[in-house]
């Protein structure tokens, strides 16, 4: 009897190719003593992961080669590929009692039974590397033949009926012809829809048999995995600017277990699901300056995680790892987030009850590893703020943002760090995260002096922040941030401090402990140590002097209107009678409100030394020095003249509220860059 030696195969690993067709043999034959016996046999067939025979030049193996020519319709006119016998299933039976089965115990290889004579795959050639069957390609269509079968019972060892093809057939080459099949180009284009089938009786001096092979692309559907999450395209990570050790925000992710290509399509096919993070970003902190112990601690804990999850099904093993505790149809998975720049990407293994590995798909990719948040634009951004902020195209450490008229570009913070936000305001502050192309300034303001619209203002468009010191390090804003800009100062903020004394006897050192030399003149009305926020130690605002000055105004004035002595004072007083009577000008000196006039001239003052602090030189003279009446009045760098003075206190008219101005050159030399 003819047998089935040549498809008893090795071991085949899991990552073969899934089988595309499968031949069906049944067999029903009658020996010479009339002894009657059936068989069936299937066996489904794979790509091989080898060429045997010629490869057309193809580098790779066949597996390959189908998956880039998308399919058996994509193979060249000429070119063959070699097929190998995935799996086995079959049963024979004689009618003197005899029985024989034949079963798969893993891809490529089988167990043989017949009575007492067991057979298994013989182990000296790898399953995927011997061809069982080849698949030609003409220019009609297509060729399956070369089949490594015969015509067979499906037992080992040959007592079954005892009929053959090969021995009751009088024409040998008709039988070997038998098991082919012809392939138009319109079946291919449709070959998962084929069903073909023929059907021949072979007899002769020992018996007879008739044989129906059938040639069906119906393989079993193991199914493939789909993952959705409603919200990837809009989410954006997030921390807990309350309880850093709690999630700031999640991503649920459901996957679904389904026949292939069919997503939506309830079934009863289940899988065993692991779920993994892998390339967990690990920043100090949620944010880039909370908590403030992060960067002491050295805290860099992973930003995202598996938390227990709401679903039973699913088991979390690690903060990077969870399982499903058995195989299922579908189930969800939750991801924490840390951080306000949290990044990670999350995999997904899918094994079926009989170890077979699945297809996962999301989005129409397969396997893929998902980004965590959607980060297709890149560094490691969400896409969904980069589009939000018109920044798709930049990279991570771009600091290039302009204001038209201002030599300095950018603010000392990358976009990576204006996307992962802070801690901003007072009382502890609130978190926000930063506009992408918009310059930012830092303040630390205690008194409540400088007025951050009235900076935007007078800036052109720099966007000032009002700082807790306890959410800033010496300063720096940025303290959490794993990488500096700035040259490595990060970001600062400028701090204003009101000193309510006369003298200053014991100016604070800054946080290097250098100390900056006393302003001993009285008449110096406040300074500024540094000249751009992140060396700037301090600006400091006299109070008590600004309010003993509007005192010597106030006296001038009512000399100048009640007893001008010199030429410079009755030049005065004529200007202040074009203004009103002497009598009203004279009630109004006597009645200045002295406090809110203070209160004035320091939200002045404050925007003033701010500028110093950011690069302003201010309104200088000939010999280098800031002096009154030169500049443009709206410029807050402008120092009042005499004339302005007595309108101010008269009036409460304040020059200084407008743009820095362009006259001068202070408007471009704003830098808030650090």
């Amino acid at each position: 009897m003819f047998r089935l030696a040549a498809l008893l195969l090795l071991a085949l690993s899991l990552g073969a190719q899934d089988p595309l067709f499968r031949i069906r043999v049944t067999m029903q034959g009658r020996g010479p003593d009339s002894t009657s016996f059936t068989s069936n046999l299937e066996i489904a067939y794979a790509p091989c992961e080898a060429w045997v025979g010629g490869s057309g030049g193809w580098i790779g193996s066949p597996a390959a080669y189908l998956e880039q020519v998308k399919g058996l319709g994509g193979v060249r006119p000429g070119m063959s590929v070699p097929f190998y016998a995935h799996t086995h299933s079959g049963s024979a039976s004689g009618g003197d009692g005899s029985s024989a089965t034949v079963t798969t115990t893993g891809p490529g290889t089988a167990l043989w039974t017949e009575g007492d004579c067991v057979k298994r795959t013989d182990t000296s050639m790898p399953p995927s590397f011997h061809q069982a069957a080849r698949f030609y390609r003409t220019a009609t269509g297509a060729r399956i033949a070369d089949f490594d079968l015969g015509f067979v019972s499906a037992g080992c060892g040959g007592e079954i009926g005892c009929a053959d093809p090969y021995g009751v057939g009088g024409d040998g080459a008709a039988v070997a012809a038998f098991p082919s099949f012809e392939i138009t180009n319109e079946e291919l284009a449709n070959f998962k829809h084929i069903h073909k089938t023929k059907k021949a009786t072979f007899s002769g001096e020992n018996g007879s048999v008739t044989v129906t092979i059938t040639l069906t692309a119906e393989i079993e559907d193991v199914g493939e995995v789909t993952l959705t999450a409603e919200k990837y395209d809009s989410w954006i990570p997030e921390g807990n600017t309350r309880e850093a050790a709690r999630p700031g925000n999640t991503l649920t992710f459901t996957a679904k277990v389904h026949p292939v290509g069919q997503p939506r399509k309830t079934s009863d096919r289940r899988a065993k699901l692991t779920f993994t993070l892998a390339d967990v970003s690990r920043e100090p902190g949620v944010c880039l300056n909370w908590p403030k112990a992060a960067a002491s601690s050295q805290d860099t804990q992973e930003d995202l995680k598996f938390l227990a999850q709401d679903d039973p099904k699913v088991e979390v093993e690690s903060p990077f790892k969870a399982v499903t505790s058995e195989a299922v149809n579908e189930a969800k998975i939750t991801v924490s987030s840390f951080d306000f720049a949290a990044f990670g990407r999350l995999r997904v293994v899918a094994v079926d009850d009989q170890g077979r590995s699945l297809k996962v798909r999301f989005r129409d990719q397969e396997n893929p590893s998902i980004d965590l948040p959607k980060s297709e634009l890149g560094g490691r951004i969400a896409d969904a703020w980069r589009i939000a902020e018109g920044v798709q195209d930049l990279p991570v450490d771009w600091d290039e943002a302009t204001i038209p008229g201002q030599k300095a570009k950018g603010d000392g913070m990358s976009l990576l760090h204006k996307y992962r936000g802070l801690r901003v305001g007072r009382d502890g502050g609130a978190y926000t995260r930063l506009k992408a192309r918009e310059k930012v300034h830092f303040v630390i303001d205690p008194a409540g002096v400088f007025d951050p619209e009235r900076w935007r203002r007078a800036t052109g468009g720099i966007q000032a922040y009002l700082m807790d010191e306890a959410n800033t390090e010496a300063r720096r804003v940025d303290f959490n941030a794993s990488t500096r800009t700035n040259g490595g100062r990060g970001k600062c903020a400028v701090r204003i401090d009101i000193y309510p004394g006369l003298e200053e006897k014991d100016p604070p050192p800054d946080e290097h402990g250098r100390k900056s030399p006393p302003a001993t003149n009285l008449l110096q009305y406040a300074y500024t140590w540094g000249d751009t926020p992140a060396t700037t130690q301090r600006i400091r605002i006299f109070e008590d002097r600004i309010r003993a000055m509007i005192g010597r105004i106030q006296k001038a004035t009512l000399k100048v209107l009640q007893d001008p002595q010199t030429d410079e004072e009755r030049a005065l007083a004529a200007y202040l009678l074009t203004l009103g009577s002497r009598e009203d000008l004279v009630r109004r000196a006597k009645t200045a409100n002295h406090e809110a006039l203070t209160q004035a001239m320091l939200a002045l003052t404050a925007i003033h030394e701010m500028g110093h602090a950011c690069g302003v030189q201010g309104h200088l003279n000939a010999k280098g020095q800031e002096d009154e009446g030169l500049g443009a009045p709206p410029c807050p760098m402008h120092y009042l003249d005499q004339k302005e003075r007595r309108r101010f206190l008269l009036f409460g008219e304040l020059t200084g509220a407008g743009l820095f101005c362009t006259q001068d050159g202070c408007f471009g030399q704003l830098n808030v860059k650090g």
